[in-house]
């Protein structure tokens, strides 16, 4: 068996998705196989099946990549997709009500760790605390988006005052 023909059927069966796992593959070949005694040859043949199939152009579709966990091996793959992909607007995990907040992560001065504390001056008891580490997917996309101008915002109602004050009160109802 060649590194030739061993290629095709390893980027095969590890790419599912174009976008993502072929991060992670190029991430593994370059950190991994490259390095490896011997195995210069499969790293050559995977680079030439990669270069080979990967898509002339991302299509426009919403791309959600999700974060296994927070480190720096992750956070460097997710710096690396958004540069593939390269999207117009980045959604990140968070209460909604930190928008405003955002445009203070690009001063250069700011640096993790750090937190955004959130709270309703009305209603004490709410709080929402979320802590930035420089691994943390949430402010590498944030810093990504605002590097290249792009509309940024956080998602997930759940995680919002508003969700959060209807919780408070159909509790305090029952």
């Amino acid at each position: 068996m060649t590194a030739e023909s061993l290629a095709p059927n390893l980027v095969g069966a590890v790419v599912k998705d174009p976008v993502q796992d072929t991060v992670a593959l190029q991430e593994y070949l370059e950190s991994v196989v490259r390095t490896r005694d011997g195995w210069s040859d499969l790293y050559s043949a995977i680079r030439e099946v990669l270069w080979s199939t990967m898509p002339a152009q991302v299509d426009d579709r919403v791309r959600i990549l999700g974060i296994r966990h927070h480190g720096p091996g992750s956070a460097a793959l997710l710096r690396k997709a958004l540069e593939v992909l390269d999207p117009a607007c980045v959604l990140v995990e968070g209460p909604p009500e930190g928008d405003e907040l955002i445009p203070y992560i690009a001063d250069p001065d700011l640096k993790p760790p750090v937190a955004m504390l959130l709270h309703a001056s009305d209603e004490a008891g709410l709080a929402s605390f979320m802590p930035f580490a420089e691994f943390s997917p949430e402010w590498q996309a944030i810093h990504w988006a605002l590097k290249h101008e792009r509309l940024t915002t956080a998602i997930f109602p759940s995680t919002s005052f508003s969700a959060a004050r209807m919780f408070v009160r159909i509790k305090a109802s029952r």
